[in-house]
């Protein structure tokens, strides 16, 4: 049975990072495609109702609150360690580090940047499978008000009891594999360090934008 969920701008937070999930570990727990279903339409619920909210506590409050949903919802270590590829394991530890903290800040700051815009946005849960032996893949359709309906399909993992979306697929594309793309290509001119670097600059942009706000 479709489920149905009204949906602010999430589509555009989700294509602004792009979501991946790692290789397959045998060992791992199989994923309830049924149960990711479930996931996925209470995290639909929880951002409506944040969405949807008078704000009561100030720009700050309602940043936390964010930041504690998007960091339930999506696994952000292990979409880090995919976006930098290799070069994760050629990082020293205090580098792993510190990019693994400025892309969370960097990706709920951007998330946060978009709130506001298209409230009226309907997200439908049409189905789900599995995938890759471990994972369930979560297909959803995204009815926008002021645009032509998108299909997308989200990626579950169950980690020892708990779900988190490790990846985005969108009209056939992951855009977690773009993201690392684009990390590979700029390190390979720049560097890890200039990677590093320019994550550091987009989080320090964002926050200035948010202050000027």
């Amino acid at each position: 049975m479709k489920s149905t969920w009204r949906l602010g701008p999430l589509l555009l937070w989700l294509a602004l990072i792009g979501f991946a999930a790692e290789p397959s570990v045998a060992a791992e727990a199989h994923t309830s495609p049924e149960q990711a279903s479930k996931f996925v339409e209470d995290l639909g619920s929880s951002i409506v109702t944040l969405l949807s909210g008078d704000n009561r506590g100030g720009v700050d409050q309602h940043h936390e609150k964010f930041s504690i949903l998007v960091r339930r919802g999506f696994d952000l270590e292990v979409i880090g360690r995919f976006a930098l590829g290799r070069s994760w394991r050629r990082a020293t530890p205090a580098q792993q580090q510190e990019y693994q903290k400025l892309f969370a800040v960097w990706t709920i700051n951007d998330y946060e940047q978009l709130l506001g815009a298209n409230m009226g946005d309907r997200l439908t849960i049409i189905g789900a499978r599995s995938i890759g032996g471990r994972d369930a893949l979560v297909h959803t359709k995204i009815d926008r008000l002021n645009g032509t309906p998108v299909e997308m399909d989200l990626r579950v993992r169950d980690t020892d009891g708990e779900m988190k979306i490790v990846d985005v697929i969108v009209s056939g594309a992951s855009l977690g594999v773009t993201r690392r793309d684009e990390f590979g290509s700029m390190i390979q001119r720049q560097g890890l360090d200039g990677l590093i670097s320019d994550l550091r600059s987009r989080v320090d942009n964002l926050q200035a934008e948010a202050i000027q706000d």
